[in-house]
């Protein structure tokens, strides 16, 4: 239902708009993605799909499969959802570990969560691998690499019989008319 209020407040349709006036490639396409995967952090689950969402538009027009912006979403947006203290993860964290040991009181239970943050290594390499596959420095392999072939020489962003999660009825949500935004 968010979503579907972003796209008919017309601010997905302008942003998308605002980054189509830079020089943009799909290289900077896919980092954007990445970008916005860190810094969009409302919860795991929420934040890959509004992410998605925002970018869908730009990922089409550069050929960039929709497996792969699932996988550029998906792999930066939850990762970063157990790294940063102010979201859902960390207070079930918190919350899980109050009476283990010497852990009494919520606020020595967010202190271990925060002082744990840099020995979370799969959460920490899963963002920086993305990063390289973004930027081209890893390539695609496997599944992947066959899904960009597909959208590169096919122009098929989807494989033939997937159904994608998302329904058509809220792809095609047109922004209300009239609404300004200050992007553009």
């Amino acid at each position: 239902m968010l979503i579907a209020f972003v796209q008919r407040t017309g601010a997905i349709l302008n942003f998308s708009l605002f980054i189509e006036q830079r020089e943009m490639t799909r290289k900077k396409v896919q980092l954007i993605a990445w970008l916005m995967g860190m810094f969009v952090y409302f919860s795991d689950y929420f934040s890959p799909l509004f992410v998605g969402s925002t970018m869908r538009a730009l990922s089409d027009r550069f050929k960039i499969s929709r497996e792969k912006l699932a996988y550029i979403c998906d792999s930066t947006s939850a990762p970063v959802s157990i790294l940063v203290p102010i979201t859902g993860w960390a207070v079930l964290v918190a919350g899980l570990i109050i009476g283990m040991g010497p852990i009494d009181t919520p606020a020595e239970a967010m202190s271990v969560f925060i002082i744990s943050i840099p020995f979370n290594i799969y959460p920490i390499l899963a963002v920086i691998m993305v990063g390289l596959i973004t930027s081209n420095i890893l390539k695609d392999f496997g599944p992947m690499k066959v899904a960009e072939d597909r959208a590169m020489n096919e122009g098929k962003l989807v494989r033939d019989g997937a159904q994608p999660l998302m329904g058509d009825e809220l792809t095609r949500i047109e922004p209300f008319p009239g609404i300004k935004t200050s992007l553009i």
